[in-house]
């Protein structure tokens, strides 16, 4: 027979993180007692954090341009202990760039008049996961 003892507890604080503590002795027919309680063993599980908020260009604006190409700066919010960014764009459905960057911005040269849609999502050696990804937000790229 096991004998186990399990405890855990919620970070309130974040609502994020779970240290999990437990301990376990032995039992057997064949014996009198319990053994003693091993010491105590813990590990801790992180929930994967909210996507970054994405705040420019405007979800369905319209960039009106003279001449192409343009640099369009794509802008979001940061997240609290953040390491990196990854952050997608595409030209319709189609993946047109992929990056990694170090800040909430990052600047995209577009060629052609277009829909794009873009999301992000957050890294850090912190977390067991990457954030979830952004909401997919769009802009419209046409002449003036």
């Amino acid at each position: 027979m096991l004998n186990v003892c399990t405890i855990w507890i919620f970070d309130d604080t974040t609502g994020r993180i779970y240290d999990y503590y437990w301990r376990v002795r032995a039992n057997s027919s064949a014996w009198e007692w319990f053994t003693e309680w091993s010491e105590q063993w813990s590990y801790e599980t992180r929930m994967r954090p909210n996507g970054p908020q994405p705040l420019h260009p405007p979800n369905g604006s319209t960039i009106y341009v003279d001449s192409l190409p343009i640099e369009i700066d794509v802008q979001w919010d940061t997240i609290q202990d953040e390491e990196f960014y990854e952050v997608m764009i595409f030209e319709d459905s189609l993946i047109y760039d992929l990056a990694i960057v170090n800040s909430n911005s990052y600047v995209v040269s577009v060629y052609d008049t277009a829909q794009y849609s873009w999301q992000v999502r957050a890294g850090s050696s912190l977390w067991q996961y990457y954030s979830y990804w952004s909401n997919l937000w769009y802009f419209h790229v046409n002449y003036a």
